[in-house]
């Protein structure tokens, strides 16, 4: 069996170790700027949604209770929040259900 064979030498490891010295610091603050813009970026879709309770959903859909949950269930609409035992659904998801139940 041969011996595996090392490209490097003891200077372009230190070489390597030095340049990941110096990119690891700016690596972390794009990793932290990243995170930043995606916090904020989520912030505003969350002040910008208009959310709609279980009854207003079924009422603007034009469906029953029972028809709701079975869309649920199937995946075709997802519960977007919970608060106080109350489901409710996004409001462009509300409208793509209707258009996608009733084919308009």
């Amino acid at each position: 069996m041969q011996k595996p064979i090392h490209m490097g030498t003891a200077k372009s490891c230190c070489a390597c170790s030095r340049v990941f010295q110096i990119l690891y610091p700016e690596l972390k603050q794009l990793r932290a700027d990243h995170q930043k813009i995606c916090n904020y970026i989520l912030d505003k879709q969350e002040v910008e949604t208009k959310y709609l309770d279980a009854e207003a959903t079924w009422n603007r859909v034009g469906i029953s209770e029972s028809t709701l949950l079975r869309c649920q269930r199937r995946g075709e609409i997802t519960v977007a929040k919970v608060e106080k035992r109350k489901k409710y659904f996004r409001d462009c998801d509300v409208e793509r259900l209707k258009k996608e139940y009733w084919g308009r």
